[in-house]
Order: structure tokens, then sequence, then C-alpha cells
């Protein structure tokens, strides 16, 4: 039995115990239970180093850095690190071995996606984003897919159909349960094939946003399509050896191989980090297309299902301009506040703490 809980993606076994060993799984990024595609660490790590003792928060505001202690169990946040110019002011953990864990983005995945789209487009392999799927995705012709443009599918804006009131991203709960299985090795089913036959063209593509997890799998079928890659091959080459990782990441795939770009990466706490401060810095020269992509993907575009948050290219904000946010279920967060050179990375078992979590980190940002 499983019971659907809260806003993105997936659902959780019902009884506690059985919740505890998934988000452990979770926690280990299912490395062990689901096929994944493992991608290297670098040969030279980027820099990531402890801020000195004054400098961390525990100095500057004894108050938020208990804040954030009292928030650390494991049944609701298990990982807080903080970051500024690559100096790590402040680390938490609910339990010692969550220090070496791999823990899962679930749909910060998406982001990611995101981010290979747009070295896909700097790099000359897609001409524009303006141009319909199905012109390099035949197999989706006759489709929503097919039929939207690629910025319309980063919009989250297809038109397939109407998420229900959990906002699980499927279409529906019976959608939901076919693809429970990419997390133990038990999805066997093509995803395209899957699209084709659960497409439901509720809306012309651009109509309407709707959070959708097909989006994100499109655009990693747009990416190998375009490319003529894998699509753990080339975010390997353009995204996380540029990041500079100190361990292995990996992304979780199907029994055909297809990469589950919607949820499926994984990284440790220190690489999740690297990332958040590869794109700030990729974000520096405005004369760069990817930094000029990355300062349009991270725009509040649209109001979305939850008030408070917009949505750019598979990218969420507090719809103003001085962060945005990778989000995953059950209140994965990669919180990217550019202009301080921030980084926050979150890792939890339920979005309980949300709010206080939230208010901890601007009271922080005032002191940066």
């Amino acid at each position: 039995m499983v019971t659907i809980v809260c806003a993105i993606c997936v659902a959780v076994p019902a009884s506690v115990a059985q919740a505890q060993d998934w988000w452990a799984s979770v926690s280990g990024g299912f490395r062990r239970e689901a096929p994944v595609a493992r991608l290297p660490a670098a040969t030279a790590p980027s820099h990531l180093s402890a801020a000195p003792a004054d400098q961390k928060l525990t100095h500057r505001d004894p108050a938020i850095a208990a804040g954030f202690d009292a928030l650390l169990r494991p049944r609701y946040t298990r990982i807080v690190m903080i970051s500024k110019d690559r100096n790590v002011i402040y680390e938490g953990y609910a339990e010692n071995w969550l220090k070496k864990s791999t823990p899962l983005g679930l749909s910060i995945s998406k982001s990611l996606t995101a981010l290979a789209v747009g070295k896909a487009l700097c790099s000359g392999a897609i001409f524009s984003l303006q141009l319909r799927t199905d012109a390099i995705l035949p197999a989706l012709a006759g489709t929503s897919w097919g039929n939207a443009t690629i910025e319309q599918i980063l919009l989250m804006q297809s038109g397939s159909a109407e998420d229900g009131p959990a906002h699980t991203g499927w279409q529906t709960e019976p959608v939901a349960v076919e693809h429970r299985g990419i997390y133990n090795g038990r999805m066997t089913r093509d995803f395209i094939e899957m699209m084709r036959r659960h497409d439901a063209r509720q809306f012309k593509p651009g109509e309407k946003y709707n959070y959708n997890n097909y989006d994100t799998l499109v655009l990693g079928f747009l990416v190998e399509a375009a490319t003529g890659r894998k699509f753990p091959d080339f975010f390997n080459e353009m995204i996380w050896q540029p990041a500079g990782p100190q361990q292995g990441g990996a992304w979780i795939q199907n029994n055909s191989g297809q990469t589950s770009t919607y949820n499926g990466f994984s990284a440790t706490p220190e690489d999740w980090l690297r990332i958040g401060h590869f794109v700030i810095e990729s974000m520096r020269n405005p004369d760069d297309c990817f930094a000029r992509y990355l300062m349009t993907a991270a725009k509040q575009m649209q109001r979305t299902h939850i008030p408070t948050r917009c949505y750019g290219y598979q990218t969420w904000s507090w719809c103003n301009e001085d962060n945005f946010l990778f989000v995953g279920y059950g209140g994965q967060y990669l919180v990217i506040t550019p202009k301080r050179g921030v980084v926050m990375y979150v890792h939890q078992a339920s979005n309980t703490n949300d709010a206080a979590m939230m208010a901890l980190y601007q009271r922080a940002l005032k002191l940066l």
C-alpha cells in the first residue's frame, strides 16, 4: 500500500518502517536498488572548503546555526549545507553516516536536465528553442510534445494533461503507478511508448502550465537526438565534469537504458554545492551563450500551482530576482543566490520544516 504525499513526483510507503527504508534508499540515490549510469569524479575537483572559524554561522550568529541544528531529524531534515564563494559556512547532518551519502535529487534533476538543454543549444546541436520537438524527435510526431516547441516543454507547457490535485507530475494515479518501478529496477516499459499512450492532449501547447514529468523526459530525449549521444555522457562532459565533483554521480535508468531525467540524479552533499557554484560562475559573463540561457532559465516566467512560487526553464523561484531554486519531492532543495555567491543544499524526508528552513536562510543571507 502507498500513499500520495505532498506536491511533487512520487509516493512513499504508507507505514513508518517502510517510509524509513524508502528514505534511506533516497539518501543513497537508489544506487543499489536500480540500474544507474555512473559518472566519474573529476580528476581535479573544484575548490570547496570549510570557511574560517570566524566566518561560520556558529560564530557570526549562533542563533541561526542553532535554528538549523534544531531542524535536523532523520524523519524530517536530514542534511543542510550552506556555502558562500565555495566556503562552507554551515553543515549539519541528522545522522553521521549522511556525511558520506549520495542523496537522490528527485525533481532537482529536472533543473539539471534543463542545464543540459542549454549546453546543447549553445553548442549548436539545438538550433533554436522555438523549434518544434518533432523536428528533432519524429517518434513524438502527432503528440502534445511533438507539437510543442522546445521552450514550451522547458516551461511545462506541453498541454499533455492537467495535473490532479496532488500535482504528482503524472496525468493520473494509474500512470504514476506504472512509473514507480523505476526505483527498484522493475521499469521495463519504453518511455516514449508510454508517452504516446498517456498523452491526453488536454490543452494546446503553450496554453497552460502543468507540472509534468513527461515534459522533462522529452527534454532528455531531445538532448540525445540533437547531440547523437546518450544523455548521461553529454551531461557528464558538459555539466558534471565542469562542476568539478570530488565523488561520482549517477543517473537512474530503466531496464532499457533510458535515463530518468525527471527524478534520477544523485550526488554527495558537497558535490550538490559544487553544482550550485558552477551555475553561479557560469552566469557571470553576459556575453556567453550559456550565461544568457541561465539568466533566462531563472526568470519568473509564470505562476504555478504553488502560490508563492514562479517557474522558468524547469527552475523555480520565489517570484523575485534574488534567488532561484532547484526543487525535489519531500523537501529537496538547491537554493542559489547568485549576487551573494551563496548556495544552500537541503536533503529532507518531509516538507514539514520548509518554512522554518527558508526563514533561517533569509536571515543568514543578511549576514553575508
